[in-house]
């Protein structure tokens, strides 16, 4: 079992490594992005921009129709049976469906922009529209590759997919803002291009590799059975997000809203942490599973969780430190009070790789169904939340009902994972992890601030306590840099 326990943790760390790289690179870009129109544009356009790409992403998983999480899940089932022309059916299946989704999407869209275009008051308003259409259009058709990505752990073209765009997307913009003076439909226009450019390019590499199956009723239904479900969720999600963007937008301003958007820019420096741990561990977990390693699957799922504990603990602290200052450097003074939110939303970031790492019920059992339901109710008591507290309290509410929806989605679908399949965790050794948090967090109050080296001490006292209380042992952190340093090399085979 260890053995086995160990190739997977192979696995993990080497997609993780990869996964984590490449979105170093994404990230570099975005903030160089960042740096040059938060600048080039006034802060109320810049929050138009983010009321109007939180739109797009809401459009773009709604389209997507949740292939994606499908094709995941059962590719994973097939493949580990040796049934690759299944699995290859299942995607060729959900890549028309998906397409002929969009496609009417794009019809209906531009056909509705055309029909109303004399109750439009402005043309900027009318390609503002476009634009949105254009980039959901992309997204969502992305959103599917990524899911045979994941579920293959295609790492070469995880990188690759991942850069391709965002530099493309960067090169567009630039020149559709900065030389042809499109501004906000300049950026939306931009970001499509950089979508459009890596589904094709994607697209050619899966014909030359004779990727596709057939056509299949059969499987389709099986996809839709399991992905309808998801598209609620991400539709509910989504439109929470919308929501919150609107209402700060609506009762406050659209300077306000860019000020949260900087704020969450900042905040998602965290994904460096995250998206190693959502990117590579659905698949490895899926595979323990349907190979009926239930002890191999709860060892792996315990290390996984005290490691995340442990390294994103002081990531959250030294972020909140730096927020001022980064704030400033990827953008400009203007928008320096977006650093009051950057604490509450790390806090509700904390929570996303958590829920993966502890909720897989649903995912393994393939009752999507109840998650949605679990989902619909945690989505409910947040949107009466958001409409309570955002139009009195701005972008500090909105903060607020992040962490209100986190911690509910946590909540709820870790009751309903653990009855679904239940995991037993190491209670002692987290509880190690969660006391050695304590004292640092005493120092920061005491404090009053979360200054650089109010952070610098409190982690320093935390990573001090993990080892003495055995948190953590010294040989166990060893093995882990050992081995991901060892994995970082993509696997050229795939």
């Amino acid at each position: 079992m260890k053995n086995g326990l160990a190739q997977y943790g192979s696995q993990l760390a080497q997609f993780s490594s990869i996964a984590v790289i490449t979105r170093l690179v994404v990230l570099v870009e975005a903030f160089i992005a960042l740096k040059i129109f938060t600048n080039l544009l006034s802060v109320s356009e810049y929050g138009l921009y983010e009321l109007s790409y939180s739109l797009a992403i809401m459009i773009s998983f709604i389209s997507s129709g949740g292939f994606p999480q499908s094709i995941n899940r059962y590719i994973i089932r097939f493949d580990s049976r040796n049934k690759t022309k299944v699995a290859n059916d299942l995607f060729y299946t959900a890549l028309i469906t998906v397409f002929l989704i969009n496609f009417a999407l794009l019809i209906f869209l531009f056909g509705s922009f055309y029909a109303n275009l004399e109750l439009i008051d402005s043309p900027n308003y009318f390609t503002l529209l476009i634009g949105i259409g254009l980039l959901a259009v992309f997204m969502g058709s992305n959103h599917l590759l990524i899911g045979l990505v994941r579920a293959r752990q295609l790492v070469k073209w995880y990188a690759i997919l991942f850069v391709l765009k965002a530099f493309i997307g960067l090169v567009l913009e630039i020149i559709l803002v900065f030389f042809l003076k499109f501004q906000v439909f300049g950026m939306l226009l931009g970001l499509s291009g950089g979508e459009a450019c890596g589904f094709f390019l994607f697209f050619i590499w899966l014909f030359r590799e004779r990727a596709f199956g057939h056509f299949s009723k059969h499987r389709l239904m099986e996809l839709l059975k399991f992905g309808l479900p998801l598209t609620i969720s991400q539709a509910i999600g989504t439109s929470i997000n919308f929501l919150i963007a609107f209402l700060i937008f609506s009762y406050a301003s659209s300077e306000e809203l860019a000020y949260f958007a900087l704020g969450n820019s900042v905040s998602s420096l965290i994904n460096i942490l995250i998206i190693g741990i959502t990117t590579a561990y659905n698949p490895i977990i899926g595979k323990l599973y349907e190979q009926g390693l239930k002890d191999s699957l709860t060892s792996f799922t315990n290390i996984v969780l005290r490691f995340y504990l442990v390294l994103s603990i002081p990531f959250i602290l030294f972020l909140t430190s730096l927020a001022p200052i980064l704030i400033v450097l990827f953008s400009n003074e203007n928008y320096l009070p977006g650093a009051v939110v950057v604490p509450y939303i790390l806090i509700s970031l904390f929570f996303t790789p958590l829920t993966t790492i502890t909720t897989q019920g649903g995912f393994l059992k393939y009752r999507m169904d109840l998650v949605t339901i679990v989902y619909a109710i945690a989505a409910g008591i947040t949107i009466l939340f958001a409409f309570l507290i955002i139009p009195i309290y701005g972008i500090i509410g909105a903060s607020i009902v992040l962490i209100i929806q986190a911690v509910l989605h946590f909540i709820f679908k870790f009751a309903l994972s653990q009855y679904l399949y239940k995991i037993e965790f190491e209670i002692r050794r987290l509880g190690k992890i969660i006391i050695a948090i304590v004292p640092g967090v005493l120092l920061l109050l005491f404090l009053n601030s979360v200054s650089l080296f109010g952070a610098f001490c409190a982690i320093l006292i935390f990573i001090f306590l993990i080892f003495f209380l055995k948190g953590l042992t010294i040989s166990e952190f060893k093995s882990a840099v050992g081995l991901l340093l060892s994995q970082t090399k993509v696997n050229r085979t795939r």
